[in-house]
Parts: structure tokens; sequence; C-alpha cells
């Protein structure tokens, strides 16, 4: 009997999934034909489609912002505030404790005058890293 229910709560959660992925590509076509203000946007969905996500090589941090390389050159400036979460592996650090050549992912925030505010910043182990590639290899 455990095992049906286990078969159960699976088949609900990716039927919900699968619903979510589906309400999101129906957002961005109807974004994308004009229909801005006429679609109904889940909590979940605004904060996916709100968000950035970046990834690169640290190259400067100051006390509000930090500036990374991505892995196809360019530069991305982000600011960063007392609410920015910084983490290395599950350890929760500080600013100060970056340094530049560090692989991070950044996940931000459109700011209103088009900037992007740094929410989340993890700092990848070498052991994460997949740089062997470059773009258009592989």
């Amino acid at each position: 009997m455990r095992h049906f229910w286990v078969g159960v709560l699976t088949g609900v959660a990716a039927t919900i999934l699968v619903g979510a992925l589906l309400v999101l590509f129906a957002t961005q076509r109807a974004r994308a034909d004009g229909l801005n203000g006429n679609v109904i946007q889940p909590f979940f969905i605004r904060a996916l489609i709100e968000h950035h996500g970046e990834y690169g090589t640290v190259e400067q941090i100051d006390e509000q912002s930090i500036t990374i390389v991505q892995h196809d050159g360019v530069k991305q400036t982000l600011s960063v505030g007392a609410d920015t979460e910084i983490y290395r592996g599950r350890m929760k650090i500080a600013l100060g404790d970056l340094s530049s050549g560090q692989h991070v992912i950044v996940i931000a925030s459109q700011q209103p005058d088009g900037t992007l505010k740094a929410k989340l910043i993890r700092v990848m182990g070498a052991s994460l890293l997949l740089t062997a590639l470059k773009p258009g290899e592989g």
C-alpha cells in the first residue's frame, strides 16, 4: 500500500511541474505577442521571470557591487546590499570573504533603473565546475 501512495504523490508532483512549465511558456508566448497586461501570472512564475541568473569569475569586489566575467568574456556588474546572501557550500559568508578569481553563480533581480541587484551569490568549488569546454566546443 505504501508504494501505491508514493506513486500517487510522484504523479501529482509531476503533473504540477508540467502545469507550471506550460503556464511559464504560455506567459512568455503571450508577452511575445504583446499581451503584457492581460496575462494572469502565478506568483512562482513571476518570481522565475523577474530574476536573472549569472555565472562567472569574480573580477572585482567593493562594498556596493561585484563584477564578474562570464565564460564568453562579457563583464557584468551587479549591486549588492545588506539583503544579499552569500554562500560557500552550505556555509553563509560575508562579502569580504569573496576574492578575485572565484567562480560564482549569482541570482539577481532587475531594479527600476535597469541595473541588477544580487539576491544570492554562491561560490562554486573546483569539483563542481565544468570549465573544460569552451563556448562552441562539444
